[in-house]
């Protein structure tokens, strides 16, 4: 009887040290100072994510002909209706937003609007779950546009301190 309690208590202690060391494998415990940490973030809803190819975007028909005009004026217009893509797909579709943004940032380098714009494509990639690239946009953000409206909105959403302006 003694004998059977004895292995019963080592069985029991046995599978906890192996559950905590498996619990803690998934955490990072217990693993090399060299070995990297390997996260993967699940979206917070169950919204499936939507791969968005920029050569498609970059195709005339997807924003109107770009041989339509030469004067700055109708650059102003192409602008418009992009900018307002982006600002309805922000919320709903984060990579459509990043590309429609990226595509303005390429195509209106000097704009009025290229504040709002960058600060897209930041919210964009948070809203990806990719804080890594939102926080490299926010420091692109934080160079070009040191006074901008967006500073502090960007700083509070990743947590991140106001840059000195």
């Amino acid at each position: 009887m003694r004998r059977t309690s004895l292995v019963a208590v080592f069985l029991g202690v046995l599978v906890l040290v192996l559950g905590f060391y498996l619990v803690g494998s998934k955490h990072g415990v217990g693993r090399s100072e060299g070995e990297p940490r390997v996260d993967h973030p699940r979206p917070a809803t169950g919204a499936p994510r939507v791969a968005v190819s920029l050569p498609a975007l970059r195709r005339p028909s997807a924003f109107g002909r770009r041989d339509a005009g030469i004067d700055a004026g109708s650059s102003v217009l192409d602008e418009q209706p992009l900018m307002e893509k982006a600002r309805a797909a922000l919320g709903t579709d984060p990579a459509l937003a990043e590309a429609l943004a990226r595509e303005g940032r390429a195509r209106f380098q000097d704009s009025p609007a290229s504040d709002e714009r960058d600060f897209i494509v930041v919210m964009a990639l948070r809203n990806q779950l990719n804080l890594e690239g939102a926080r490299s946009e926010a420091f692109y953000y934080f160079a070009h546009h040191p006074n901008g409206r967006y500073v502090e909105s960007i700083s509070r959403s990743l947590h991140m301190g106001i840059p000195h302006r």
